[in-house]
């Protein structure tokens, strides 16, 4: 039989065709073919079009006709894949992060599953709407967290995987690479690298934008813009496990498995870094192995937290930390379990800066994951929370929870944020892109008590109107609609009008 083995843990899927058994496609980085039933493969099966191949379809009516998933999207075959058209007008993408920047309008910005880093327009003058060539690319690889400088929309902080990070100057085009690799260390051992998660956090300080955080198992910080770097307390926030000594379905890290660590490439880092909005220098950070770190004197001491949570099974994954906007000492944490069989939803409140947690996920569905939390900056009791499934909002500050569909796909939700100026609520799924929905003041009024009020109308928005340009093209282009023209009175009845309103 063939060796070709594409990292089965991550691929997994071997697919014959129904009506030749010796045709067998195996899907991995390249589309490997046989046609001499696996005892050789070639590996030229989508040579075209993005790699990382995860479903394939073939048609039971007609073999040649093949549609495939990648990393980069659909593509489809109607010659048992000698030619693939890649379908570019639907919207795939997989956001890990999301930012903006503070233009009008104002850019929505992400790392996509290896599909780079990149900013686009919340709205154009187009008649097309928004379009490809609308964004514009900030990083390679697989892009994950996308910061704008809030003083100066033209220096955008972007990040592939395991922390490689730059600043990018738009007016410019220079990109520096900034990622520090090494020490210096307090114990003077300036030899061991620093261990980066596949998705380090990183963060400007919301008092100074100069002061750029990045998440390694020491968070380290930069005052000069991310030209040099210091260990921030000189400690490794990490739990310090050797995976070898951990057991995976029973087995020993140590002794013999396939794909070993093929899915973590480093364990033991930050995975959420956070500096309240109210107290320059309270910092909170999250680790992958669990600990949940706070400090109150700019980092020069740490402690960690993680034991004071009630319910929550050790070594959870640490997904977000949310200090709040409104009482200093508040603070919100939620935990992944996923990693260790564990979907319950984890989600917790601090009054009193981490040293007691009550549980506030009552409401969430039982088996989804919990991947972000958010408070609103203007209305305390407002949260939103991304999970496996959607978005999910609160207007009692977590007693109860309601999904938020308004057209959104039944899609995971991997970051979420709300747009200081424009109020919106934008939204990074994992697999249907980018989404905003336009003005949540509706939703903070709820959050006020609406409810008991016989009426409110919401206007408080300033309406930009914009005259659109070009021919529509009806080509296979996405294109995402622009927000809707003129403007929009949205208001609140309690009860229903005894006669019909026009």
């Amino acid at each position: 039989m063939s060796d070709t083995n594409p990292r089965p843990m991550y691929y997994s899927q071997v697919r014959i065709d129904p009506s030749n058994p010796d045709r067998i496609y195996v899907l991995g980085t390249q589309l490997s073919i046989s046609d001499d039933g696996g005892r050789t493969f070639r590996n030229d099966g989508a040579v075209q079009i993005h790699v990382d191949h995860h479903q394939l379809w073939i048609n039971p009516e007609d073999p040649d006709h093949l549609i495939l998933g990648s990393d980069g999207g659909v593509a489809a075959s109607w010659d048992g894949a000698a030619h693939w058209r890649m379908f570019d007008n639907i919207a795939l993408g997989q956001f890990y992060t999301i930012g903006y920047d503070m233009r009008t309008p104002y850019a929505v910005c992400g790392g996509l599953q290896d599909n780079d880093a990149w900013c686009g327009p919340s709205n154009t003058r187009s008649f097309h709407g928004i379009r490809h060539q609308d964004w514009y690319e900030t990083a390679y690889g697989d892009g994950f967290f996308t910061i704008v400088d809030p003083t100066d929309s033209t220096i955008v902080y972007s990040e592939s995987q395991g922390g490689n990070m730059n600043r990018y100057d738009l007016t410019t085009g220079e990109k520096i690479p900034m990622r520090p690799i090494v020490g210096p260390r307090a114990d003077g051992d300036t030899t061991k690298a620093y261990r980066y998660n596949w998705n380090s956090p990183l963060l400007l300080s919301p008092h100074d934008p100069a002061t750029v955080y990045l998440g390694a198992n020491y968070l380290l910080r930069s005052r000069d813009y991310g030209m040099s770097w210091e260990e921030v307390g000189g400690l490794d926030l990490t739990k310090q496990i050797d995976r070898e000594e951990l057991e995976i379905m029973g087995v020993p890290g140590s002794e013999p498995q396939m794909s070993l660590n093929d899915g973590i490439a480093t364990y033991g880092n930050l995975t959420s870094v956070a500096e309240s909005p109210l107290a320059p220098g309270l910092i909170y950070a999250g680790t992958d192995d669990g600990n949940l770190q706070v400090s109150r004197d700019d980092g020069e001491t740490w402690e960690n937290v993680v034991d004071r949570i009630p319910g929550l099974p050790e070594r959870t994954y640490v997904s977000r930390v949310e200090p709040s906007h409104h009482v200093e000492g508040r603070v919100y944490a939620t935990f992944d379990g996923h990693r260790n069989g564990d979907y319950a939803p984890y989600a917790y409140v601090s009054e009193d800066y981490g040293q007691s947690w009550r549980a506030i996920a009552d409401g969430l569905p039982d088996l989804w994951s919990v991947n972000v939390i958010v408070e609103h900056h203007r209305a305390p009791n407002l949260l939103f929370i991304g999970n496996e499934v959607g978005v999910f909002v609160s207007v009692d500050r977590g007693e109860s929870w309601v999904q938020l569909k308004n057209n959104l796909p039944t899609v995971p939700v991997d970051d979420l944020l709300v747009h200081p100026r424009e109020n919106d609520l934008i939204v990074g799924t994992h697999g249907r892109s980018a989404w905003i929905l336009a003005d949540v003041a509706p939703l903070e009024a709820l959050s006020e008590g609406m409810l008991a009020e016989a009426g409110r109308v919401f206007g408080d928005r300033s309406i930009m109107w914009t005259e659109k340009g070009d021919w529509p093209f009806y080509g296979a282009t996405y294109s995402a609609p622009n927000p809707p023209r003129g403007a929009r009175i949205r208001y609140y009845l309690r009860d229903a009008p005894a006669e019909h309103m026009t």
